[in-house]
């Protein structure tokens, strides 16, 4: 996924206006900014809000689409037209651009780790389907539980064997 497109929102200073407006003819739009303005007013300077308003209002003629946009000390830095979007309106020190991203459909490539004392799942997310990996910690015991009686010690010491063990293991298999 190329983010070049977004480089300008993190060369200029904030704190930015994010809005994403949407609806299907420009009654309809000015209803909806009208209503996101609102939420705006009061957190953004009126310079910034009336440069969003020239661009989300007056900018889409013509078919239904969406508009995300991006300003700051008055100024549009950014406006990208959509298919769809949701009616959301953030004011915030970055701005809000993982729902644009998101609504572009482009796979992001990232790894997820989750891991615990049972072992570690791996997941490659990119071109593709996922591909996972699994590694699996020493079975027993997990976690300490309240034997008791003679042999509690016995339990205790056993289950700081086997995590240290998988410790160990692990420094061993990196090293």
């Amino acid at each position: 996924m190329r983010l070049d497109f977004i480089r300008p929102l993190y060369e200029r200073r904030g704190p930015y206006a994010s809005v994403y407006l949407t609806a299907l003819d420009r009654r309809e739009r000015e209803k909806n900014w009208r209503g996101l303005r609102a939420q705006l007013r009061g957190e953004v300077d009126p310079d910034t809000l009336d440069a969003l308003e020239a661009e989300g209002v007056g900018a889409l003629e013509g078919e239904a689409a969406a508009r995300a946009m991006f300003a700051t000390h008055g100024d549009v830095v950014l406006a990208e037209t959509l298919a769809e979007a949701p009616e959301l309106a953030a004011y915030s020190p970055l701005p809000l651009v993982t729902p644009m991203l998101m609504l572009r459909g482009e796979n992001v490539p990232h790894l997820r780790a989750i891991v615990d004392h049972a072992g570690t799942e791996l997941t490659v997310f990119g071109g593709g389907s996922p591909r996972r990996a699994t590694v699996a910690a020493t079975p027993w015991p997990l976690h300490r539980t309240s034997w008791g009686g003679w042999s509690h010690k016995r339990y205790e010491r056993d289950m700081e064997e086997a995590w240290s063990s998988a410790v160990i293991g692990a420094d061993e298999r990196e090293g």
